[in-house]
């Protein structure tokens, strides 16, 4: 029998820093794109008066939380901690771009589909289940020390 604890502890690997360094990358981007126009992004107004032309319901709140949850998601996702609650509130979010923004165009990227997002998704979804690896606060959290060497 397969333990719970043991399907959801964090990995003694490195393999999880790669993915965990790209979606870092990916959301730390597109959010503070969001959140403070950097990147040659749109900042609040712009975001907000993107959701507004989705019909979103408040849309400065709505693109606040989308744009917080992307760049401190990003964050957790680099530190490795918090990256299965962030993961979560990521996984919600690229369902919801998905939904009002890319489905419409189907699956290829290059026409603004959902490949992109979708990848997104299974990523965080790889890191939340097999664990940060060893390269992270949650392994020195578990391990009471973070590694000296990979051996």
């Amino acid at each position: 029998m397969i333990k719970l604890k043991k399907s959801f502890s964090t990995a003694d690997a490195i393999g999880m820093l790669p993915l965990r360094l790209a979606l870092f990358a990916t959301f730390f981007f597109h959010g503070t794109q969001k959140l403070f126009g950097w990147f040659g992004g749109p900042g609040l107004d712009g975001t907000a008066g993107f959701m507004e032309s989705l019909g979103i319901p408040l849309p400065f709140v709505v693109g606040a939380a989308v744009a917080l949850i992307e760049t401190v998601g990003g964050v957790s996702f680099l530190i490795g901690a918090g990256f299965r609650f962030f993961g979560l509130l990521l996984t919600a979010n690229m369902i919801g771009a998905i939904l009002l923004v890319h489905l419409k165009n189907g699956w290829d990227f290059t026409q603004g589909g959902i490949e992109f997002n979708m990848a997104l998704i299974a990523m965080c979804w790889a890191v939340m289940i097999k664990g940060p690896g060893i390269h992270s606060l949650e392994w020195a959290d578990e391990e009471g020390a973070a590694p000296e060497a990979i051996s």
